[in-house]
């Protein structure tokens, strides 16, 4: 059976989000990372490894709530976007990869 244009296109992004053809999966990004460094800003940089992250995670959480709750609110830009801390609050929050 001939598939449909619409099939190749689902087909492609299956494959781009679930066998990382689009970005490194998360748990290879930071296998290397010391969990020492993680609430640390870089000198020169305006953010830790932890706020970038963390940024990322409310990011997508606003982008899901947004698109399945119609009563959503937003939080404030940019403020609502960006942790105010450098690190987590206790320890125990890292990725299993940071953690050790």
């Amino acid at each position: 059976m001939k598939k449909s244009t619409t099939d190749i296109i689902i087909r492609e992004l299956e494959d781009l989000i679930r066998k990382g053809n689009a970005h490194v999966p998360f748990e290879d990004a930071v296998e290397e990372v010391s969990p020492r460094i993680v609430g640390v800003v870089p000198e020169g940089l305006p953010y830790s490894l932890w706020q970038l992250v963390e940024h990322i995670r409310i990011t997508q959480w606003d982008i899901l709530e947004f698109s399945r709750n119609p009563n959503y609110q937003s939080p404030e830009w940019p403020e609502g976007y960006w942790p105010t801390v450098a690190a987590p609050a206790r320890e125990g929050i890292l990725p299993l990869r940071w953690s050790g």
